[in-house]
């Protein structure tokens, strides 16, 4: 992924020779499949100056990557379990939504939020996935 991103931060003017040390020493990619990381460097190398300068440059990648993982039991498992959880919370998450979005994710990450987040209450559900999903959001 640092590779790709990278070098289209390079072709447009946005980074210097470190970059790629840099994004390895920063980037924390746990709970992320090799697939899809792979996909979002190949996308960024690719992607438009102006989205490569934004807040945040690799979201559309991230996006088509998940989109680009194979439909698997365990996604669908966690989907579904997903789908009710929010939906039991009045929030609506379709299957196929989640599918798309998540997909980027080991499966092994997908079970444990699965398992530890969506019989929870409503206030902690969403707290719960993040912490899951994303630690470093959940520590600030």
């Amino acid at each position: 992924m640092c590779q790709g991103f990278c070098a289209g931060l390079y072709r447009c003017g946005l980074a210097d020779h470190g970059c790629t040390e840099g994004c390895i020493a920063e980037y924390q990619p746990l709970g992320f499949r090799g697939s899809a990381l792979a996909a979002v460097g190949a996308c960024a190398k690719l992607a438009d100056c102006e989205t490569l300068a934004s807040d945040d440059p690799t979201k559309a990648c991230f996006e088509q990557a998940g989109r680009a993982e194979p439909l698997r039991a365990e996604l669908l498992d966690y989907c579904e379990s997903a789908s009710r959880a929010y939906f039991r919370c009045d929030n609506w998450w379709s299957i196929e939504d989640c599918t798309e979005s998540m997909g980027v994710f080991e499966d092994d990450v997908l079970a444990r939020a699965q398992m530890s987040c969506h019989g929870r209450d409503c206030d902690a559900l969403a707290d719960c996935e993040t912490s899951i999903f994303n630690p470093e959001a959940s520590d600030q």
